[in-house]
């Protein structure tokens, strides 16, 4: 590679790595691409971003600190040095050999800064870095080994994230060489915590502790042998105590809390992270921290079927988070602009010119998703259309103005949400809609957990028959759950001395799935024959404040509604997007989601509905994602809004375009073709 002078290329050796590479999963270590790492490090450098850093003066570059707590192979520190390259020879009026040899010093000893618990990895780190100028020597590198597992002494070291309450964390490489001590030992030195301007990083997205349920075993990662996860998990756990994060999201969300302690004010945080950070129920107090915290610069999400995600090998979907901290006793906007790509870049040369459409674009007013149903302002690249940029409020719940690759989906749900239907034209059509979030209205069954499994009060079995005492609602059946009236399919088997009756009260007739694949599910919510308890994806809802004969009429009016266009709508908006052609989500998830009111339906209106669900008990329907063909779908939205919610000519053309609209998104035809005309 050195012969052929092709270390310089951006990480080339770390492509290799990633190609060569067998046991990454262990840590769901998935290393940046480098069209991902181009556009993130692109966006967080920006020039225009840094008013106070004079690009100019080496010196001054020496003082900018950029740190990887999690760099692999360093593709995100390679893309840093090179936007930092860049930044430097457009503010210098003359860039000679002798000044690129000083600034390639100063960013090997002082700037870039790196760490990693894969000694492979850190090593193609630290090779590629110096690489990039291989005739010019320096005095000291800031990259890191840091021990994960536990170490002789049995104590747990779960790597750069023992900064989240350490000064200085032990690490047994550091600078360009191993140390040995005279008998042969690795020496330890303790590394100081930096106080970065810029932490870029792509996490891990693992949790300690799960996977194999083997706490105690020990697991080889890239070589390394990785010991005490049942300890380590512990251990997280004391660092994470009263903070935003939690094991439950992963570590993802433990890296951006120590992100956030580390980062100096008004300095940024650049992350690769999981979709679901964004409407994940375990993610809410970070959403909180950082929209409390930060100004959201900027989001990237890649709705492209083939290219979801923004690292190696992966098809979760992952999204580009760039905000900056501010200073103490100033308050961010709690809005940020999502960068809807409707194609990801494939190269670095692709993303080096979409990089420049979107600070141009950002640079400019943007359509708001919760404004009219218009879309967003568009990314062209030439001619073509690369994709769509929205301005979205952003809080404690789902952050929803990357949820859509046509922003209108999102703008019609943001609307419907505040219980109105608009057109394009900015012209309400609907006003008064009773919305509210779930648990107002029913309340929801118990966690699977507590129905069964180790700590549950039933055992469960597949197969049902009339002669069941506890008849189940398990799992989904595509094929034969294809109507809103559906039998149990599994059976309860109550556990000697557990809390039975309390579980089984929850019971009722009324299923709503929180796990849909647009792709195959036809239903969304189902009315069981008999008394039934859902489970794992199902779960029961039992309408509030009603009697019981009023209860199953608000019930059958709950179930249409979730099986339409505008329920499928609220429900899609809500739900995760890990994965192309689902929304998946938690009984959390179930609680805040925006829902018809269907206490506040009027006798005529409970009537009306009653009407419609007997025409539509033993009606098929197509899977979602052909809801914009499937003519029972179509009939039942114009015979529900029409009967039940009292919608004009002109509502009912809305509600057609939003099927056509949610026909047309990938997320939900995933890599289906769409189906937009009967």
């Amino acid at each position: 590679m050195a012969g052929m002078q092709a270390t310089g290329r951006h990480d080339l050796s770390g492509q290799i790595f990633n190609r060569l590479v067998a046991d990454r999963k262990f840590l769901a270590a998935y290393y940046t691409s480098i069209p991902a790492a181009t556009l993130l490090a692109g966006l967080a450098l920006d020039p225009a971003r840094w008013p106070d850093v004079d690009w100019s003066d080496i010196d001054s570059i020496r003082e900018f600190t950029v740190l990887d707590p999690a760099c692999g192979t360093g593709t995100l520190l390679m893309a840093a040095y090179q936007q930092i390259l860049h930044n430097h020879r457009l503010a210098s009026q003359s860039f000679g050999a002798s000044s690129a040899d000083e600034l390639h010093r100063a960013l090997i000893e002082d700037t870039i800064h790196g760490a990693d618990v894969v000694d492979a990895a850190i090593h193609i780190t630290a090779s590629t870095l110096a690489a990039m100028s291989p005739v010019t020597d320096f005095e000291q590198m800031n990259v890191h080994i840091f021990p994960l597992g536990l170490d002789g002494k049995k104590i747990a070291r779960l790597g750069s994230l023992e900064w989240l309450e350490q000064q200085e964390a032990l690490a047994t490489f550091s600078g360009t060489a191993r140390r040995l001590t005279s008998k042969g030992d690795i020496e330890t030195r303790t590394i100081p915590r930096p106080a970065p301007r810029l932490s870029i990083v792509n996490p891990p997205f693992r949790r300690h502790n799960s996977g194999t349920g083997e706490g105690d075993s020990n697991t080889r990662v890239f070589g390394n042998i990785v010991t005490g996860e049942r300890e380590l998990a512990k251990r997280l756990s004391q660092l994470l105590a009263d903070t935003p994060s939690n094991q439950i999201a992963g570590l993802a969300s433990a890296f951006v809390v120590m992100a956030d302690r580390i980062t100096i004010d008004r300095g940024r945080i650049a992350f690769v992270l999981p979709a679901t950070c964004l409407s994940g129920s375990s993610w809410r107090k970070v959403r909180q921290m950082l929209s409390d915290r930060y100004q959201v610069e900027c989001v990237v999400s890649s709705h492209d079927t083939n290219l979801p995600s923004m690292s190696y090998d992966t098809s979760i979907a992952e999204i580009l988070l760039i905000a900056k901290k501010v200073a103490e006793n100033n308050s961010p906007t709690q809005r940020g602009r999502f960068v809807n790509l409707w194609k990801r870049p494939s190269s670095q040369s692709e993303a080096v010119a979409l990089l420049s459409v979107i600070k141009r674009a950002l640079d400019t007013g943007t359509h708001r998703i919760d404004g009219p149903p218009v879309g967003g302002t568009d990314i062209m690249l030439g001619s073509d259309r690369w994709g769509e940029i929205v301005e979205s409020p952003i809080g404690r719940e789902s952050w929803i103005g990357a949820r859509w690759r046509n922003a209108t989906c999102g703008q019609y749900a943001y609307l419907l949400s505040r219980g109105a239907l608009w057109n394009a034209k900015g012209q309400q059509q609907a006003a008064g809609l009773p919305i509210e979030p779930l648990e107002n209205i029913a309340g929801i069954s118990p966690y699977d957990l507590q129905v069964k499994g180790t700590s549950g009060a039933f055992n469960i079995y597949d197969g049902w028959d009339s002669m069941v005492q506890y008849p189940a609602l398990w799992k989904i059946h595509s094929k034969i759950q294809t109507g809103i009236i559906n039998e149990p399919n599994a059976r309860l088997s109550p556990k000697v001395d557990a809390r039975v009756q309390a579980i089984w009260d929850q019971s009722g007739h009324l299923h709503v799935n929180r796990d849909v694949g647009y792709g195959a599910q036809p239903v969304m919510a189902t009315i069981t024959v008999v008394q039934t308890l859902g489970v794992r994806s199902w779960y029961t809802l039992q309408v509030r404040d009603s009697d019981k004969s009023t209860r199953r009429n608000r019930e059958t009016a709950l179930a249409l509604w979730f099986n339409t266009t505008l329920g499928m709508l609220c429900h899609a908006n809500h739900a995760n997007r890990s994965q192309i052609g689902r929304g998946t989500g938690s009984r959390t998830m179930l609680r805040t989601l925006p829902t018809l009111d269907v206490r506040k339906l009027s006798d005529w209106q409970l009537d009306a509905a009653d009407d419609v669900f007997s025409e539509f008990r033993e009606v098929e329907f197509k899977p979602f994602y052909m809801l914009a063909v499937d003519p029972n779908r179509i009939r039942l939205d114009e015979r529900f809004f029409r009967d039940v919610l009292g919608f004009d000519d002109d509502a009912i053309a809305s509600v057609a375009r939003i099927r056509s609209l949610l026909a047309a998104e990938p997320s939900i035809h995933g890599n289906k073709k769409p189906a937009l005309r009967k």
